[in-house]
């Protein structure tokens, strides 16, 4: 049986949606019913789940959705898992179905932040905020470690400022851009097939 104190613990944590909206029958061709993962978001949650501290306050749900079901359907998939950070890989193939499912999702869960990442919106970080009001922050080029600590500052403000190529919006919702080069340490990095992040089954 489990304990009072970490039933609470359970209940008290927050819920890191990673949906990730894939293509059907590009690989393998014409295999509609493969699911394709995307690696980025199994490499986020290894990262993630490697810190104590974050596994403490946070849980992590990866979701793989085709870009064939309509916005209102990929939406609802979403809203199940009940997301309190909601993060979205962003490529030219999906655009379209993240922007219109995410004001579906955030109807319903209206609390909940939103993060962008994906090549999609590294280059013009600025503009995407612009045009997706609904956003809060969007990590340019590769962000396991900045993911890592928007989740340990629970995406505090104070610290938004000192992290490196991010874009995001301050307490007046005006868009602040920080600067910076961004270099990761493969040795920080988790293989998400070890942890477990990535079913290989």
């Amino acid at each position: 049986y489990m304990s009072m104190d970490a039933k609470v613990t359970t209940l008290e944590k927050k819920k890191v949606v990673l949906v990730g909206l894939y293509l059907p029958g590009i690989y393998p061709p014409g295999k509609d019913e493969v699911v394709s993962g995307l690696l980025s978001n199994a490499f986020l949650k290894a990262t993630a789940e490697a810190d104590s501290d974050i596994t403490s306050r946070y849980n992590f749900e990866i979701i793989d959705i085709p870009t064939t079901l309509k916005s209102i359907e990929i939406a609802k998939k979403i809203c199940e898992l009940k997301p309190d950070v909601l993060c979205y890989s962003v490529y030219m193939w999906n655009y379209t179905q993240m922007t219109e499912s995410l004001p579906i999702v955030k109807s319903i869960f209206p609390k909940a932040k939103v993060l962008l990442g994906g090549p999609l919106v590294t280059y013009t970080p600025e503009d995407m905020l612009q045009k997706n009001p609904l956003v809060d922050v969007i990590v340019c080029g590769s962000g396991e470690s900045r993911f890592k600590r928007l989740l340990k500052n629970d995406f505090s403000l104070e610290v938004l400022g000192d992290i490196q190529r991010i874009a995001f919006r301050d307490e007046n919702r005006d868009i602040c851009m920080t600067e910076g080069d961004v270099q990761e340490d493969l040795n920080e990095i988790p293989l998400p097939y070890h942890n477990k992040a990535v079913d290989l089954n």
